[in-house]
């Protein structure tokens, strides 16, 4: 289970928190709806590349297209939001706990309690016991990677490997940049997005998780707000995403969780493209908007044109 992933959230009813899911908390215009984004101008000796990733390891999410492949193949380094290595997963485990008066039958009601402990009971079996105790956010992590768990691949049901043994798209970029000897670097600390997450009080993120499970009930008609999020993001809707998610963050939390963090990735990422050429992979929802990476990279006077038109998958 993996903290590099974001959060999104449908409405004051249905706020859904799917951490290393997406953040798809944007303004975007008809027409721009993109993921792949090249990066030229102000004195780049050559273009570097900006891609909106999901923090899931879905295998429609993961079969990025010909266009985006190649960006990546073409660039020296790999720039995510994190790091993904055993010092990180170390500094993760000191955040993954709530004081003993903040415990989730705490910060639930009785009720709600109830149902999210028999969806972490199906879902992690005897571990469920430590839930209890860990942040409702890194809990909605672990479900959000653990969607349709396959046991006969090897790795199912494993925190971090989102079910059947597959990494999220973040990791499984990183993982093929070190098989290709790529540079990969991060544009936050984990302390920098922990301070974000952190933002969240700890009530708002047990009543996020509790509608989370709510709304990937069988019960449920039609598909859940993950699955509708996966099927728009392949065929890279953005618009239509935003569509569902006008209403998340704002005040404050908005602040930690975007504006500020977009400002330090841009920042870090002038530093790179000006001597290496870039392939940076972040959540989508950093990309667009007024206060988005694309916006504050032309404010500097950089070129930033979506390289391809949404197109079908490899």
């Amino acid at each position: 289970m993996y903290l590099w992933l974001n959060i999104y959230s449908i409405n004051m009813k249905s706020r859904l928190l799917l951490a290393f899911s997406l953040l798809f908390c944007l303004w975007v215009r008809p027409g721009k709806a993109q993921l792949l984004w090249e990066i030229s101008g102000k004195g780049l000796a050559q273009p570097s590349y900006l891609y909106g990733t999901m923090h899931v390891a879905d295998p429609r999410v993961l079969a990025m297209n010909d266009s985006a492949w190649r960006a990546f193949n073409r660039s020296q380094v790999l720039a995510g939001e994190l790091v993904f290595d055993q010092s990180m997963m170390f500094q993760m485990m000191n955040q993954l706990f709530v004081p003993r008066d903040s415990t989730l039958d705490v910060l639930l009601t009785p009720e709600q309690y109830k149902v999210v402990k028999t969806k972490l009971e199906e879902r992690m079996g005897m571990l469920a016991s430590f839930a209890d105790r860990m942040k409702p956010l890194f809990i909605s992590v672990f479900l959000s990677e653990q969607t349709k768990p396959d046991p006969n691949e090897p790795g199912s049901g494993l925190p971090g490997l989102g079910g059947g043994g597959r990494e999220p798209l973040d990791l499984h970029l990183q993982t093929l940049a070190k098989q290709r000897e790529m540079e990969v670097v991060g544009l936050e600390t984990m302390e920098e997005q922990m301070e974000a997450f952190n933002s969240i009080p700890l009530k708002t993120q047990a009543q996020m998780l509790y509608e989370q499970v709510v709304s990937d009930t069988p019960e449920q008609n039609g598909p859940s707000e993950l699955e509708r999020m996966v099927q728009l993001y392949q065929r890279q809707e953005i618009d239509s995403l935003f569509n569902l998610t006008s209403q998340a963050f704002s005040g404050p939390m908005g602040q930690k969780l975007l504006v500020e963090r977009n400002q330090n990735m841009a920042d870090r990422m002038e530093k790179l493209m000006a001597t290496k050429r870039v392939f940076t992979g972040v959540g989508a929802a950093h990309l667009p908007g007024p206060v988005g990476i694309i916006a504050l990279l032309r404010q500097r006077g950089y070129t930033v044109r979506p390289l391809t038109k949404p197109a079908s998958q490899k």
